[in-house]
């Protein structure tokens, strides 16, 4: 991969792309809220917030080492399921209610007619569309699936006046409505949150995949807010646009004299074993695959380059959003425990691969539950325990304390537990080769996924009975139970699984001998596993 400045002269004509006489579609991360009078956290600053505020004395500046590659869904999905189940913490977004120029600056891009996806949570695009003096009944915020199946094409939505905002990882509310849509949120930061260290495992639900088709064809994508921290939900997408004119990727600088520089993503491989930067790896695998798209990077100051492009005065409130996330988390979770604060430092720690703190936490909880009697507190200890030891090969004891976990988490009727624990120990069988003990587990812990709706674990269980299947040589029964879980990957958007269940099948129809077959899922899951560097799958 290579990168150079384009001819001068070019920069008037980037100008130029912006004064009405072409077809964009911006896509808009975090980046966008930062400046005056929003001042909202970047994604990173929210993260050291929450662990500060969430981490065990004497645990935050170790934490906070080992999560610099840790992705915001990451983190936001583990304090989800450790203390926040409602997800209140998105909350906080919703409280800004003060545009700045770059809301601004959009939400005039969509008057004109081009369209905006964004990923943020924050409403401040809407705000603008409605302080430029935008009917509300006119704006559209596309968030949950109805939404995207009913309004999936914005240029038929443009032609009858409406103004459609495309919220892509989904809002807390659709302010125009003020209907709660949180439920659809949860889902897609669960999806993306469980994937560890920013692996780009997941892909955006196929219910929005046609709107991507619909915004990308002979159109120029402009990406700004957004870091080499991107979601990475998002990226797998952007590699499979190939419709695309060109994209701008705005890499935002604070000091930028005055002035931005364009460089041009070249397409020829340098395998020089060079250092780039995140930035110009996504841009660079974008390019390999859309060869023929014109792919530019503009390191500039963003606000500084809207106000040349855009001369107009959107109205701008003078007081500036003054609550920080650490004031908000402090009245909010008030009442936060020492367990709760303990176990999700230790999920952090397992998360990050630290099995050294995860276990000294995780039995410093258990000491704590023990003497209080706390059974809720046990149950999760133990299985915690009981992870980190698999984490580490040693079945023998990870099955001793995930036995200790189930016996309580029985008692408890603790479903969500349960069927972690049951997970884990069909796991641990499977290894064994004790296929038919495994599967009998793994049929348990599926009707507790059906139960509470967790379709992404069902997935994964069936993916496990499938492989346990393939042990016994009843290859027609490990492909009938893949296949239901490529369905459901299909559906979440995973793509780590769906890749190995697609070489799961390639394995069975090799040994059945339709090699025909063999070689279709194997080009599938081969093309999975290099898009996302999975080695195992490859």
């Amino acid at each position: 991969m290579s990168v150079r400045p384009i001819k001068d002269g070019s920069i008037q004509d980037i100008k130029e792309y912006f004064r009405g006489n072409y077809a964009l579609t911006f896509l808009v991360g975090a980046g966008c809220s930062v400046d005056s009078p929003s001042i909202l956290p970047t994604h990173r600053e929210m993260m050291k917030s929450i662990i500060n505020f969430v981490s065990p004395l004497d645990e935050s500046e170790k934490i906070l080492s080992i999560t610099k590659t840790m992705q915001f869904e990451q983190l936001i999905e583990l304090f989800r399921d450790s203390i926040d189940n409602a997800l209140r913490v998105i909350d906080y977004y919703g409280e800004c209610e003060t545009p700045n120029i770059q809301h601004f600056f959009l939400a005039n891009m969509i008057k004109k007619g081009n369209y905006v996806m964004t990923t943020n949570f924050d409403l401040l695009i809407e705000r603008a569309l409605m302080k430029l003096g935008v009917k509300e009944s006119d704006i559209i915020p596309v968030i949950t699936q109805k939404d995207y199946e009913m309004y999936r094409d914005p240029g038929k939505l443009i032609k009858i006046g409406k103004k459609p905002v495309y919220k892509i990882h989904g809002s807390v509310k659709n302010i125009i409505t003020n209907k709660s849509t949180k439920d659809s949120l949860i889902t897609t930061i669960r999806s993306i949150g469980r994937n560890k260290k920013g692996q780009n495992v997941f892909q955006i639900e196929p219910f929005k995949r046609e709107l991507f088709d619909n915004v990308s064809k002979n159109r120029i994508l402009i990406i700004m807010g957004c870091s080499g921290d991107f979601n990475f939900d998002i990226i797998p997408t952007l590699k499979t646009l190939k419709d695309l004119r060109s994209i701008l990727w705005f890499n935002h600088i604070d000091s930028d004299n005055n002035t931005e520089r364009i460089l041009e993503i070249q397409s020829n491989d340098g395998g020089s074993g060079q250092k780039i930067s995140k930035v110009d790896r996504i841009l660079s695998e974008i390019k390999k695959i859309n060869h023929k798209v014109d792919i530019y990077r503009i390191d500039t100051n963003t606000t500084r380059f809207i106000k040349e492009v855009w001369q107009e005065k959107p109205p701008l409130n003078t007081k500036e959003f003054s609550i920080t996330p650490f004031s908000w988390l402090t009245r909010v979770f008030s009442g936060l425990s020492e367990e709760n604060k303990i176990f999700l430092a230790n999920r952090i720690y397992y998360d990050m691969n630290d099995f050294r703190n995860a276990l000294r936490l995780s039995k410093k909880l258990l000491k704590i539950a023990t003497e209080k009697d706390d059974k809720t507190w046990m149950a999760n200890a133990l299985s915690s325990i009981g992870m980190i030891y698999y984490g580490q090969g040693n079945q023998q004891k990870a099955m001793e304390y995930y036995e200790k976990s189930l016996k309580i988490a029985k008692k408890l009727d603790y479903r969500s537990e349960l069927r972690y624990i049951l997970s884990s120990i069909g796991l641990i069988y499977r290894d064994q080769g004790k296929y038919k003990k495994a599967m009998e587990i793994f049929l348990k812990a599926i009707k507790i996924d059906e139960e509470i709706g967790d379709i992404d674990s069902k997935g994964l269980d069936l993916s496990n009975i499938s492989i346990c299947y393939m042990g016994l040589r009843e290859f027609n029964k490990a492909i009938e139970s893949s296949e239901e879980a490529i369905k459901i990957f299909e559906k979440t958007g995973n793509l780590l699984p769906k890749g190995r269940a697609l070489n799961n099948l390639t394995w069975c129809y090799g040994e059945l001998e339709e090699y025909d077959k063999a070689l279709s899922y194997s080009k599938q899951g081969l093309e999975i596993s290099k898009k996302l560097g999975d080695k195992s799958g490859v």
